[in-house]
């Protein structure tokens, strides 16, 4: 007959639940934080004038290119975006 020496069986069904319950926690809170970056990233940059005229260096840094946007006209948070 084997004996199970497992951390599961030997702590019983309450650890089981506990584990469980912990994990499907997480995964929510993983899987809500996935859906809000996905809904930030997707969402349309709201523009002042229909069109924005804007050239960027090779070489310049997200920050100066967010800070570039933002100045160009585009109503967007330069922190955030770069």
């Amino acid at each position: 007959m084997a004996v199970c020496l497992c951390v599961f069986c030997l702590a019983g069904i309450k650890l089981k639940s506990s584990v469980l319950r912990v994990l499907v926690v997480v995964l929510l809170g993983l899987g809500l934080s996935a859906g809000t970056g996905l809904w930030w990233l997707h969402r349309s940059i709201v523009a002042g004038p229909a069109v924005i005229d804007l050239s960027i260096e090779p070489g310049t840094s997200a920050q100066n290119v967010a800070q570039a946007v933002a100045d160009a006209g585009a109503q967007v948070n330069p922190t955030l975006l770069g």
